[in-house]
């Protein structure tokens, strides 16, 4: 027996579900229906995916965590080839969304989710079935933060009365499952996992050529990636990964999209930037030492910083980022405050150097200039940006894919915050394919530059259940 819209289990009223749904009129606009939820693991919500179903997620530090389920519309992501703005038709299509609250409910309205690839111009290789990218509106989007937590249904216009009630029994679903007791992570075991290592011969190999090209001074920095991979017996389980890496407590943000089979998930220490209310934040981050680097077994998180400070190398991949990150912005700003010195970023037994760089951005200057202006930046591609690019191309077995991509949120307004998808893998079925990168400059050293993408790797590989 089925129940009405607007009960849960046995009958049970979801609050403000009917009565939300009888606020929507008939005038061939979206809506959007706010309903109280329960705070818990916002990871749950991929649980629900069907088959092909397209989930995402996002938690940057400090909140606030969202998870979305369902794929009510989405935006192009932007490239050099296509007309239209991509920052034009999501403010279009957001602003159009019509948004009802339930009694009780926070105040949060549609955004969305999603990214691109590092270089558009590179077929997508294994990341294909995540296509070439995209800004998800998720049919339901569930937002945890202080204060409370929200789920928000997006209804289509002129949606009929029968796809109505079936959206309304898996919001009842939905909200079950997510009041029901959330159990602890699984812990990381089950089917058996082989870790194959990125070969090191063929890091040596791109490193030689990088070598050649900064010593002709064509390029001042590189970065060059690579990929393990991860076999196991079974089905790889992202949902628990994803669950594993919000339980650690660095700064990171955690993000991820699922797309038919696959599923791309990652920890990044890195912001592109946050735009907010026309102010702007952006992140130089480069420069790496590992506990394995330090000077003595056992080095303490101040050692590692101290070492890294103390780096000219790495001092130098630094400063590379800033100046060029700086020389985007100036156009785009009126003014960017820089510190003269760079903070250590502590993340486990990594350490990188980072400059924040802010600002307030000039009018007309929305997200999808500063995308355009800042990617790939010097920590992920290198400089110059084109020669670096090109370089890539030739050097780089195959497509990056979404890997080192810009991937965030975009908000009604306008306002926008992107990270780096760096530190992630790539899961497919028994199958994941884990990525790091290194930044290469006049000093680098093959082994240590190869030694720094394993470290890079080991969270994501811990995530994915293989001990680091």
């Amino acid at each position: 027996m089925t129940s009405a819209p607007g009960s849960g289990a046995a009958g049970v009223p979801v609050p403000g579900l009917d009565a939300a749904l009888r606020a929507i009129r008939p005038d061939g606009r979206p809506r959007a229906i706010v309903l109280p939820a329960p705070v818990t693991r916002p990871e749950r919500m991929w649980s629900l995916a069907r088959p092909g179903e397209t989930a995402v997620f996002w938690a940057p530090p400090g909140g606030p965590m969202i998870a979305g389920l369902g794929e009510a519309a989405a935006v192009r992501w932007p490239t050099r080839t296509v007309d239209e703005r991509a920052d034009h038709a999501a403010s279009t299509l957001l602003r159009r969304i019509e948004t009802v609250f339930a009694p009780g409910a926070p105040h949060i309205a549609p955004m969305l989710i999603g990214g691109g690839p590092f270089d558009p111009e590179r077929a997508p290789g294994r990341f294909a079935p995540l296509g070439p990218g995209r800004l998800v509106l998720p049919r339901w989007t569930y937002v945890a933060r202080a204060g409370g937590a929200a789920l928000l249904l997006v209804l289509d216009s002129g949606i009929a009365s029968d796809r109505v009630r079936a959206l309304a029994e898996r919001t009842e679903a939905v909200l079950r499952l997510l009041a029901s007791d959330a159990p602890p992570p699984p812990p990381a075991t089950g089917p058996a996992r082989r870790w194959i290592a990125p070969s090191a011969d063929a890091w040596r190999e791109r490193f030689e050529a990088a070598r050649k090209v900064l010593a002709r001074g064509e390029l001042t920095k590189v970065v060059l990636a690579h990929a393990g991979e991860i076999e196991a017996d079974g089905p790889i389980d992202a949902v628990a990964a994803l669950a594993r890496l919000i339980d650690r407590d660095d700064p990171v943000t955690v993000y991820g999209i699922r797309a038919g089979d696959a599923a791309f998930v990652g920890a990044t220490p890195e912001t592109l930037f946050a735009l907010r209310s026309g102010h702007l934040l952006a992140d130089a981050l480069a420069g790496t030492i590992s506990a394995s680097d330090a000077a003595a077994p056992g080095a303490t998180a101040e050692r590692l910083g101290e070492r890294l400070l103390a780096s000219a190398k790495d001092r130098r991949e630094q400063q590379i980022v800033v100046e060029a990150v700086a020389d985007a912005l100036s156009p785009l700003c009126t003014g960017l405050e820089i510190p003269a010195r760079p903070a250590i970023r502590l993340l486990g037994r990594v350490a990188h150097l980072s400059t924040p760089i802010s600002s307030a951005v000039r009018p007309g200057v929305g997200w999808e200039t500063l995308v355009r202006a800042l990617h790939p930046t010097p920590a992920v591609g290198g400089h110059p940006r084109e020669a670096a690019l090109r370089f890539l191309r030739a050097i780089e077995p195959e497509s990056r894919g979404w890997f080192a991509g810009p991937f965030g949120v975009v908000e009604r307004g306008g306002d926008a915050r992107f990270a780096v998808a760096i530190r992630s893998a790539l899961v497919d079925g028994p199958r994941a394919v884990v990525w790091a990168g290194a930044g290469i400059v006049d000093g680098s050293r093959a082994e240590a530059e190869y030694e720094e993408t394993l470290a890079k790797m080991r969270r994501l590989r811990a995530a994915l259940g293989v001990p680091p």
